[in-house]
């Protein structure tokens, strides 16, 4: 019997796997053991991104456990906040891949802070 090479490019492979998502729309994923709610729609999965600004933290302190410490001041109290916070310390994760622990000091007349982000795989605290 002959041996067949069936090694697929990266691209027709990502294409076949496109098209097969395609064809999951109004379907469930239980056959895969992944117990979701039905499929409504399949949504566009490239996400283009051009930065061009660079963006400063308050304070990151590495400390003696090889954590770092993420500390932020703020007069605000915003969702908005969190999720900038939650880009940096993914970005930070990135670069140094060591535990993040993010303090955010509150000045001003803010007596209760947002300080929990649940989105489902990630949940960020601070």
């Amino acid at each position: 019997m002959k041996d067949i090479n069936l090694d697929i490019s990266y691209q027709n492979n990502d294409i076949i796997l496109k098209s097969m998502a395609q064809e999951f729309k109004d379907k469930s994923l239980k056959f895969y053991g992944i117990n979701v709610p039905k499929i409504v729609t399949v949504i566009p999965a490239n996400l283009p991104s051009i930065e061009v600004k660079e963006d400063r933290l308050d304070f990151i302190f590495l400390l003696e456990d090889d954590s770092l410490l993420h500390m932020e001041f703020q007069t605000t109290n915003k969702k908005a906040d969190i999720k900038r916070f939650l880009q940096y310390d993914t970005r930070l994760y990135s670069k140094y891949e060591r535990t993040i622990r993010t303090v955010v000091i509150y000045s001003g007349k803010i007596e209760e802070a947002i300080s929990r982000l649940d989105i489902g795989s990630i949940i960020y605290k601070v």
